[in-house]
C-alpha cells in the first residue's frame, strides 16, 4: 500500500492533471492494497473501484473514516477468491455510511473475460465518469 500511496503522491507532479480526477483500481489482492491506501490518500481520491477482492476482518482500520465512493465487482463463481469477501466489504463500506455499488456476475473468471470484462470497464468509466466535478 505504502508504494500506491507513492505512486498516487507522485501524480501531484504532473503538470496537466486534474487533481479532481484522481481514482484507483485495485483487482484481487490489489483491491486490499487499494483499500489500504484509501486510508492514507482519503478525500484526494475521487472515487475507487475494486475487482474480486477478498473480505477484510470486520471493524478493519483500513474502512475507517474513508469517505471514498467504492465500487465492487466479482464473479459470483470465482474459485480465486469467494464472491462473498466483496459482499462483506460492500457490506461494511454501506454499515459506516460510505457510498458503494456492488456488482456481481453470473461467471467464474477471477479476472473477467469477454463480455463480463467489457461489463465492468464500462461500469468504472462510469462509476468514475459519474465523481467528476
Amino acid at each position: 500500500a505504502r508504494d500506491a500511496v507513492a505512486a498516487f503522491r507522485a501524480l501531484d507532479s504532473l503538470p496537466d492533471l486534474d487533481a479532481s480526477r484522481r481514482y484507483m483500481l485495485g483487482h484481487s489482492m490489489g483491491g486490499l492494497v487499494t483499500l489500504a491506501a484509501l486510508g492514507d490518500l482519503g478525500v484526494d481520491v475521487a472515487a475507487a473501484s475494486i475487482w474480486s477482492s477478498m473480505a477484510l476482518p470486520e471493524n478493519s482500520p483500513e474502512l475507517a473514516g474513508i469517505d471514498v465512493p467504492l465500487l465492487v465487482q466479482h464473479a459470483a463463481g470465482d474459485a480465486t477468491t469467494a464472491a462473498s469477501g466483496s459482499q462483506i466489504i460492500a457490506e461494511q463500506w454501506r454499515a459506516r455510511g460510505g457510498r458503494v455499488e456492488l456488482y456481481l456476475y453470473a461467471c467464474d473468471d477471477h479476472l473477467f473475460t469477454g463480455e463480463h470484462f467489457e461489463q465492468a470497464i464500462a461500469r468504472d468509466l462510469q462509476w468514475f465518469e459519474r465523481r467528476s466535478p
